[in-house]
């Protein structure tokens, strides 16, 4: 069985819904307010409903536990992956951050997730995922309004550009390693994503200018 944790969650929903179009896998759904019905409960603040959440569990996919001040988010990582090792999982697939984060305030517990995964006793596959497109994209519709007015985009770029990439497309890669780790498992081989570490990043990158022409286009208006 495979379980997608967070799918209240944008990522998580994605990467549930397209392993539920699989008519061969058996997959589960948790979320923090699931009513263990149709939803498990998986509370990462409440690591008592971790146990009975990962029951019968061969692949965990893990959504990362979101933003939140780093001894949180490391209390939450680290009361999963022990829940784990407790209830027999065979493979966890940690959805992080892309390595050309490391520099940004959100990266130590990320860092720090993929170590104790390392040293745990079920397989492990990182998907480093990069900066979702939505970002710069929120940063140019916030900006329309004052933009229109004035003809300048303000944005703490620099001359800098970023990577981006669709979180659709980061879904459809956690949906192929969770799908192809379940079926190696249940064919009694290990999962050929076994200790990979996936580097997920966009191949275009850009920066204020380029946000600028866009909105100079859809504004009819020089920015």
């Amino acid at each position: 069985m495979i379980l997608v944790t967070g799918i209240s969650g944008a990522l998580g929903g994605l990467v549930h819904r397209g392993l539920s179009t699989l008519d061969d896998l058996t997959v589960a759904a948790g979320s923090h307010s699931g009513d263990d019905i149709t939803t498990r409960r998986i509370d990462f603040d409440d690591p008592a409903t971790l146990s009975a959440g990962l029951r019968d569990v061969d692949v965990l996919v893990l959504i990362s536990a979101g933003y939140a001040e780093d001894d949180v988010v490391l209390a939450r990582h680290g009361a999963v992956i022990d829940a784990a090792s407790a209830a027999g999982v065979r493979h966890v697939i940690y959805t992080g951050l892309a390595g050309s984060g490391d520099l940004t305030t959100i990266a130590l517990p990320h860092r720090w997730t993929e170590k104790r995964l390392a040293a745990a006793p079920f397989d492990a596959t990182v998907l480093r995922n990069g900066l979702y497109a939505e970002v710069p994209v929120g940063l140019a519709v916030a900006g329309a309004a004052s933009t229109a007015e004035s003809g300048v985009f303000a944005a703490a770029f620099g001359t800098g550009r970023i990577s981006v990439v669709a979180r659709e497309d980061l879904a459809e890669v956690a949906v192929r390693v969770a799908a192809e780790s379940e079926r190696d498992l249940a064919a009694g081989r290990p999962s050929r994503h076994a200790g990979k570490v996936y580097e997920l990043e966009g191949v275009t990158a850009i920066g204020g200018p380029d946000i600028a022409e866009i909105l100079s286009e859809s504004l009819r208006r020089p920015v």
